[in-house]
């Protein structure tokens, strides 16, 4: 069927932190998710046991076993790293620039209609960048 993937290098100090975390009513499903992951595949789990456990597909086990072996334990306390979508359009750089851009046409009396059209892009990303400067 699979392989036996090996334990992961989880410490008793990180097992129970990151459990802890998993319990608290205050942490976000998916950073819970991440930790209960990481714990059991500390244990020796299988990760197709972990994902008839947890409900989730194995290939989802096998990501987070890997970002935990390359990054640590920072990248499964992080929410941001559960960010669904694709990756935005233009770089910070473009994006501080259209948002002047826009700023300039909007105060001389352009609907954000008109400012799109001018900028070359879709109203809703010029909405979405303008409201993400402020």
């Amino acid at each position: 069927m699979f392989e036996k993937a090996t334990p992961l290098n989880v410490d008793e100090n990180l097992s129970f932190e990151l459990e802890r975390v998993a319990r608290s009513k205050h942490t976000h499903k998916d950073i819970a998710l991440r930790c209960w992951i990481v714990v059991m595949a500390g244990l020796g789990i299988s990760n197709y046991s972990i994902s008839k456990t947890l409900h989730i597909s194995r290939p989802t086990v096998l990501l987070w076993r890997m970002r935990f072996e390359v990054f640590g334990k920072d990248c499964i306390l992080n929410p941001k790293n559960s960010a669904p979508g694709r990756p935005k359009a233009y770089q910070h750089s473009e994006r501080k620039q259209i948002a002047a851009k826009a700023a300039e046409f909007i105060n001389n009396g352009y609907s954000l209609r008109e400012v799109a059209q001018k900028l070359l892009i879709t109203k809703s990303t010029l909405h979405r960048i303008i409201k993400e400067k402020k």
